[in-house]
């Protein structure tokens, strides 16, 4: 890739998938190339743990990036990915077992220990709603030995550019919903983290991007915001406004900008949570298990894909009652679509289809309801909501959204992520003065 033009390479993983985008920014709108993409894996190891194949997907990212790369070197580089997740590091720098994912359910004390510190004490102090996956809870529960062998613990995309440079430090938007970081401060929440039982010398220094950390076949490699909502947030609502927004992937991330982080009772009430955003501010957010609770279905159920469970869902009989999408027993479960049947009261014998059904019409129902409690706790009413990510590609999702949402549904790009990333570091280079600058709007 000839660095003469301006383009960078955005590294974008979900829970899911991950690709590497070319995104130039020599017109606007930018254009995007998605160079290539591959999957996400992960195992179940003896213990029962799901962990992440990070060798897997290391290989992918520098494939991908090697594509990008085979002309020359771009104008910079960046990672970006899920929250919560983490890596334990030993002082020789070598990787301590696979990092665990959220949806593994070695967290399922977390309550007790949200207990212990205090619910309503955790979220006033850290802004973030209490909940199994946070990181918070992951390391309290971590396995002793392989913490006594750590030196350091690296929120997932900063794993991802220790990997690539050896820096180590944690992004301030991933400590941002990790649960340990304080909310009116500029460092970690000491005290919670002692009480929670985590070490508290594993815990790294907390920088704020965009900063150059090193530099990979002589392309430099940019820290950004790297929590892959917090760079979607910037695409899909550029300004703090009325207008609401769905980041739809694994998870649906359904939320609205705000200036300052909110943490009143009603906020704690709907079960919403504060976010850091790119540029500095937040965004007010619910986090609802998404598209990869329908992967997940429909491969349990003998489809080949998503999309093929969605063409015989948009035909099938709706059967059964809306279910609650956060019940425990849907991730306690072997099978998440025996669970739904049950959830649902659905006949024994009901057809696949319609068991797809009745789980994307109990996610559009989940965030009808989030919609409703932001309008509750901003005070405003929301008359747009702006959709990006993967779940755009999914009809009869978007078909019942606009139908049950009661408000307009604008369909932004599904690589909000991956464009997101690039506009950091576009940013950085000095290219533009904002966002809306940019993307040329």
């Amino acid at each position: 890739m000839s660095a003469s033009g301006r383009t960078v390479l955005a590294v974008d993983l979900g829970a899911t998938s991950g690709r590497v985008a070319a995104v130039t920014f020599d017109q606007r709108p930018p254009s995007v190339r998605v160079l290539y993409r591959f999957p996400v894996a992960d195992y179940v190891d003896p213990q029962g743990s799901v962990r992440w194949n990070l060798a897997h997907m290391l290989r992918h990212i520098r494939h991908g990036v090697g594509l990008g790369l085979q002309d020359g070197p771009a104008s910079s580089l960046a990672f970006d990915s899920w929250g919560v997740d983490y890596g334990l590091i030993s002082a020789s720098g070598q990787l301590i077992g696979d990092p665990h994912a959220y949806r593994s359910t070695r967290t399922a004390a977390w309550q007790q220990i949200a207990h212990r510190l205090g619910r309503r004490r955790l979220f006033d102090e850290t802004g973030v709603l209490p909940q199994n996956f946070n990181s918070i809870f992951q390391l309290a529960v971590h396995d002793r030995r392989e913490v006594s062998e750590a030196s350091a613990v690296l929120l997932f995309t900063n794993l991802l550019e220790f990997c690539f440079t050896g820096f180590v430090g944690t992004e301030r938007s991933l400590a941002g919903v990790s649960g340990m970081l304080e909310l009116h401060g500029d460092d970690w929440a000491w005290q919670i983290v002692r009480e929670a039982g985590i070490e508290s010398r594993l815990l790294t220094t907390i920088f704020d991007a965009p900063r150059v950390i090193g530099d990979f076949l002589g392309t430099p490699i940019i820290s950004i915001a790297g929590h892959d909502t917090a760079g979607a947030i910037m695409i899909a609502a550029p300004q703090a406004s009325e207008h609401a927004f769905i980041s739809s992937g694994s998870t649906l991330v359904v939320g609205m900008r705000t200036d300052v982080p909110i943490c009143t009772n009603k906020v704690f009430a709907a079960g919403l949570s504060n976010e850091p955003v790119a540029d500095g501010r937040y965004a007010l957010v619910k986090n609802i298990p998404g598209l990869r609770l329908l992967e997940l279905c429909s491969r349990e159920l003998g489809f080949a894909d998503v999309r093929d469970a969605t063409a015989a869902a948009a035909i099938a009989d709706e059967v059964g009652q809306v279910i609650d999408v956060e019940a425990d027993s849907l991730f306690e479960t072997p099978r998440i679509s025996d669970a739904v049947r049950l959830l649902a009261k659905m006949p024994d014998h009901v057809l696949p289809g319609s068991v797809i059904r009745i789980l994307t019409r109990s996610l559009v129902t989940a965030v009808g309801n989030a919609l409703d409690s932001l309008e509750i706790c901003k005070g405003i009413p929301i008359n747009t909501v702006r959709i990006v990510g993967g779940g755009v590609r999914n009809g009869l999702f978007m078909e019942m959204l606009r139908d049950s949402c009661r408000r307009r549904v604008e369909i932004g790009p599904q690589e909000a992520a991956a464009i997101g990333n690039a506009t950091q570091q576009a940013l950085a280079h000095g290219w533009f003065c904002s966002v809306e600058d940019a993307l040329g709007i």
